[in-house]
This record gives C-alpha cells, structure tokens and sequence, in this order.
C-alpha cells in the first residue's frame, strides 16, 4: 500500500512531496522435502550382481514466514536547493535485496 502527497508551485518553482509504504508478506515454503539418507548400490558376488535401494525419509512441513516492510519518504524543492530524505524499515526483506527467506532443518 502507498500513499504519497505532492504540492508544487509552478511560478515560485518550490515542490513538496511526502509519502509512505507498508508492505505484508506471507511465504509458504513447499510442502515436503525428501531427503537421501543411503544412496542406491549395487554389489557384485561371484559375478552376482545385488541392487540396494536407496533409504529416502520424507519430511513435512506446514510453516510460514511472514514479513513486515515499510517506508517513508519526502522531498522539499526551493529554487536554489533540493533536500530528500527516505528510510526503509522491514522484516525478512530479500524482495529488496535484504537479508531474509527461509530454510529447512533436518535435524
């Protein structure tokens, strides 16, 4: 959600702009994982060849990860200068480029 106010004044050449962001993300990782525990092999015996299966252990998941994000911004324009100021604040914000996602534990 954004909203944003803009005020400007074409004859004095002065502008006025402020605005601000909140973000909400809920990320549901996949359902399952499988996992190799023992690999498939085959062993040979006097020319006899036994296969193994390989041991796969399922694991499932109903997780989240939710995240919060928000923003603020604003902006004054006088004839001889501009100042600008802007902050980010959020949670688990890779979208941005941030540190955040999620990752399995098998332990």
């Amino acid at each position: 959600m954004l909203v944003q106010f803009c005020k400007k004044n074409e004859e004095m050449k002065r502008e006025f702009v402020v605005g601000a962001s909140f973000d909400y993300l809920m990320l549901t990782p996949r359902l399952s994982t499988e996992v190799t525990i023992t690999p498939a092999i085959d062993t040979v015996i006097n020319n006899i060849v036994y296969h193994h299966d390989a041991v796969i252990a399922n694991y499932k998941t109903t997780a989240r990860s939710y995240g919060i994000a928000g923003s603020f911004y604003a902006k004054l324009k006088l004839k001889p200068v501009t100042f600008r100021l802007g902050s980010v604040y959020g949670t688990d914000c890779y979208a941005f480029n941030m540190i955040g996602g999620y990752a399995i534990n098998c332990a």
